[in-house]
């Protein structure tokens, strides 16, 4: 009796250091925090000034005496040169890992913007802004991967607090970026702003990392993935040239493009927009300001529920915000109705931009999520790319924005019908061998 007290009582005090070992491996901290930190801040300075490019048109137009269309065209090409960098940067993470990678993406922006003011024509605006700039600030693609890569449960959540860089950064740089230019005019601008980026967004590059994946049990199995009321992991791991032989890509190829069309309308031509109808060029940047404010509360809180509702109804939900508003821009004039606008519209493209990383995990698998999110993201590039130029070409051509305002709201439309017919990856959809590209 008294060894079988004692081997109970031993192996009572095993499981209860078991328990012991296993509560602290639990609530150990995840370093997985510190990297959407640090991704936070890189979207903050790099994507953030990138989309407050609205705040220069009327000042380089002034400078130079560019037409608008003309002015808005090297921020359109840097679009399609990210949108070529995308799947580039992304096999250069899944390769390199995303240290060196964004160490490379900082240097190449704080010079890009150090170069312009020794810019003498429009060509240079291209190769420094278009090209240098363009190249690096597609940074979405690959700290969205690198999300994807160190978490499962909060994969969605977590996208949405890194992407909140790009939208609080969009926020504040706008009507920081006009005082500066109110202060010390374009070119002493720019140059702060490069110094800024090299100084704040270097060191955080350096905490950038994907190798800590099932940390702390931060991975879920693959039974409770399952759970997931809408679009599960597939489980079949996908390479790129799989996936872009299934429907799927291409509808959220094409969607993504509607998304970013309607994005960069709002980013780049508000300002302008609302400055030709009397309104001062500080209010303007605040409406463009708490646009991106509010799509914080699209990226965290909607954009969160896709971890509870899907991915797919939270990006519809999005759109939908945004299509019922955009027609409001037409007749509106009242400065505080801009700023309701404002917030639906904002809310809505957060929402959406939010699942883009998610759906792409959970359609097609991480094997190369990287290369994959690239691939998509061109089309969101070729929106952003499109989007801003058209509505530059109507204005120049008709004076006006109402017709780009009407494309736009027809564009979020057909993201609705896209989205909805999304559905996860089978094998019977490939037809191709698991092992080719």
């Amino acid at each position: 009796m008294t060894g079988l007290h004692y081997a109970r009582t031993e192996s009572k005090q095993i499981m209860s250091g078991s328990d012991n070992m296993n509560s602290h491996e639990r609530y150990r901290f995840y370093r997985g925090y510190i990297v959407v930190a640090a991704a936070f801040l890189l979207m903050f300075m790099l994507m953030g000034s990138y989309c407050s490019f609205g705040v220069f048109i009327k000042p380089l137009v002034e400078q130079y005496g560019w037409s608008r269309a003309a002015t808005t065209s090297p921020f359109a090409f840097s679009w399609i040169v990210g949108g070529v960098a995308g799947p580039i940067l992304g096999t250069l993470n899944d390769k390199y890992g995303p240290r060196i990678l964004f160490t490379g993406t900082v240097l190449c922006t704080g010079a890009g913007y150090l170069l312009i003011p020794l810019m003498t024509s429009i060509y240079h605006f291209y190769f420094f802004y278009g090209v240098m700039i363009g190249f690096a600030c597609n940074i979405f693609v690959p700290v969205m991967s690198v999300v994807a890569r160190i978490f499962t449960r909060r994969r969605t959540l977590m996208s949405g607090i890194a992407s909140v860089g790009v939208a609080l950064g969009s926020m504040v740089m706008p009507p920081l970026l006009t005082q500066m230019l109110e202060i010390w005019g374009l070119n002493v601008s720019f140059i702060v702003l490069g110094v800024a980026i090299l100084v704040i967004a270097l060191p955080a590059a350096q905490f950038m990392r994907q190798d800590i994946r099932e940390e702390n049990g931060e991975q879920d199995t693959a039974s409770s993935m399952q759970r997931k009321k809408y679009l599960p992991l597939t489980g079949a791991n996908l390479t790129p040239g799989q996936a872009m032989k299934t429907v799927q890509f291409w509808l959220i190829f094409v969607a993504v493009f509607c998304l970013s069309f309607g994005i960069f309308v709002g980013q780049v031509h508000i300002i302008p927009f609302l400055t030709d109808i009397g309104i001062s060029a500080q209010t303007a940047s605040l409406v463009l300001g708490v646009i991106s404010g509010a799509s914080i509360i699209g990226r965290v809180v909607l954009g969160n529920s896709g971890d509870r509702i899907g991915n797919k109804p939270a990006m519809i939900l999005g759109f939908v915000l945004m299509l019922a508003v955009l027609l409001l821009l037409i007749p509106l004039t009242n400065i505080w109705i801009f700023f309701i606008f404002a917030v639906i519209y904002g809310t809505g493209h957060g929402s959406s931009s939010t699942q883009e990383s998610p759906l792409v995990a959970s359609i097609f698998g991480l094997k190369s999520h990287g290369v994959i999110l690239g691939l998509v993201g061109i089309g969101y590039a070729l929106g952003a790319a499109a989007g801003p130029m058209v509505a530059a070409s109507i204005f120049d051509l008709t004076g006006s924005y109402d017709i780009a305002f009407i494309i736009t709201a027809a564009m979020a439309g057909l993201a609705i019908l896209l989205t909805a017919l999304l559905r996860p990856v089978k094998q019977g959809d490939m037809n191709i061998s698991k092992s080719g590209y």
